[in-house]
């Protein structure tokens, strides 16, 4: 039985202020991304200039929370290990005085409306670079020293997390065209780098297979580096997947190239994490030479790939859109299984929860959000829904996965691991790869959206406490923002941690349990 003496004085106001605490968050995460890129001619759309003058104030805002830290730091000896990189954070992010800083190139974009904005655009997306790189070091201090939840911490956090949304709501295309790159630095001549070194060492003069004890070993070590080489090559592999991407246009191709340099990247690196694990027979056979630049130019790759994987990531528009993908993904395979005998009622539940016309599927509310976000309008309702309607698919896709018919079929299927899987089995086990793909994404969105939707539900269940049952489901909701809660990043989990702890102590004994 779970327990029912939640108490209710106080508990009403602590789900209020949590979820007051995410709704300014909320609100920045899912703001509008309207014109706010560079046109394929790289002058400013319409929508830029103000969505970059939110970036220059919410920078300042970063600069007025990083200087009232640094001066804290000057007479609070338990702050003083975060002086200098409160320091180097604030001169980062630029005051309206300064001459250099995010504040500055994003004033200096702001003035480009309709006009060429390449320049500006690249100083933005270079001073951003520099204000995260030094609010890292700053945490990491913060973390060393055990002051993350310092209150003087917590607002250059919550400071940092604003520029942070608001930089990923623009530039969206340009980024990744920039990223990708014309050039020696970009991610494109990176892959290209890579793909000429594996070739040399696949062609090195001490893997020409001889007829010697080390024969096989050498075909072996050569045909490795050309799997290297075609995994980076412009006709299958990431170069053409970058190219395809560098051109994408709307926000379902974006996620479609996106998804396959991600894919290609993967094949890229396994390939190369074998080559490594032979290092000492590549040396050992005198390929040195042609052996340490094909290490070089994959570290070179890497660095840059991470930069293009966090501009997509963190790019929500994006994320939503994968979203929608996956959930009509996940339809079609709940839909092969409703012939299966047993499961038909709940495969399809689960089918239509993921997606059903015109709009009453995840996958229709997940699109709405994209077109929302993409306007003028009200993002927060499309957000919520999206919100109610993976519930109701993770509802169906338990059901459906508590049958006994479903978990006889799929742990036959895992009992056949690297077999070949046909019929029931493979429709059984597809429907759980769906939905764990279609999870992971949802896991890693809308964070504080979905904690002030939680602590509404809250607010509104705990003052209707009747029994063990309505009980039951106030700590269902408080289950819900554990689960959350445990999922965000660790330093934007700060800012909503002490809330989160006063509703957890005003369950007694219990906490999150079910007893």
């Amino acid at each position: 039985m779970v327990q029912s003496n939640i108490v209710p004085d106080g508990f009403k106001t602590k789900a209020t202020k949590l979820g007051t605490t995410a709704g300014n968050q909320s609100k920045s995460e899912v703001a509008s991304t309207q014109d706010t890129d560079l046109d394929k001619q790289n002058n400013a759309q319409s929508g830029l200039a103000n969505k970059s003058g939110e970036l220059a104030a919410k920078a300042l805002a970063l600069y007025d929370a990083a200087k009232t830290l640094e001066t804290a730091a000057t007479t609070d000896t338990a702050l003083k290990p975060l002086k200098d990189t409160a320091g180097a954070l604030k001169n980062a992010a630029g005051t309206s005085g300064g001459t250099s800083g995010l504040f500055k190139a994003a004033e200096e974009l702001a003035k480009q409306a309709g006009s060429p904005a390449e320049d500006q655009a690249n100083q933005v997306i270079n001073a951003f670079e520099e204000v995260e790189k030094h609010y890292l070091a700053l945490m990491k201090q913060a973390g060393d020293s055990k002051l993350t939840e310092h209150p003087e911490v917590i607002q250059v956090v919550k400071a940092y997390h604003l520029v942070k949304n608001t930089y990923y709501q623009m530039l969206i295309g340009y980024r990744i065209r920039y990223l990708i790159g014309n050039g020696s630095d970009g991610i494109l001549q990176k892959a290209s780098d890579l793909h000429t070194k594996a070739s040399n060492l696949a062609n090195a003069p001490g893997l020409s297979p001889q007829d010697d004890p080390q024969k096989d070993l050498k075909e072996q070590l050569k045909g490795l580096a050309n799997e290297l080489k075609n995994a980076t090559d412009n006709n299958a592999g990431l170069q053409q997947a970058l190219n395809q991407l560098k051109t994408a246009e709307g926000d379902t191709n974006i996620v479609e190239n996106a998804t396959k340099v991600i894919e290609k990247y993967k094949k890229v690196k396994e390939a190369y994490e074998k080559i490594k694990a032979k290092d000492s027979d590549y040396t050992k056979l005198a390929a040195r030479v042609e052996y340490g630049p094909v290490t070089t130019a994959f570290n070179a790759l890497d660095k840059k790939f991470e930069a293009l994987k966090k501009s997509y990531e963190n790019v929500l528009i994006l994320r939503v859109q994968e979203l929608s993908n996956l959930a009509q993904a996940l339809s079609t395979k709940a839909s092969d299984l409703k012939a299966v005998s047993g499961l038909t009622k709940e495969a399809n539940a689960l089918a239509e929860a993921a997606s059903k016309d015109p709009s009453e599927g995840l996958a229709q509310k997940a699109k709405a959000l994209v077109g929302a976000i993409n306007g003028p309008g009200d993002t927060t309702s499309p957000a919520t829904e999206v919100i109610t309607a993976f519930d109701k698919v993770t509802k169906a896709y338990d059901d459906l996965a508590n049958k006994n018919e479903y978990k006889q079929k799929l742990n036959s299927a895992l009992a056949k691991q690297g077999q070949v899987l046909v019929g029931d089995e493979l429709k059984v086990k597809e429907v759980g790869v769906a939905y764990a793909n279609l999870k992971a994404v949802y896991d890693k969105i809308l964070y504080f959206t979905k904690i002030k939707h939680y602590a509404k539900q809250m607010e509104s269940k705990v003052q209707s406490i009747t029994s063990p049952a309505t009980a039951k489901e106030v700590k269902t909701v408080i289950a819900k923002l554990k689960s959350i809660n445990s999922l965000l990043p660790a330093d934007p989990k700060f800012t909503v941690q002490n809330d989160i702890e006063s509703i957890k102590n005003a369950v007694y004994g219990a906490q999150f349990e079910e007893k």
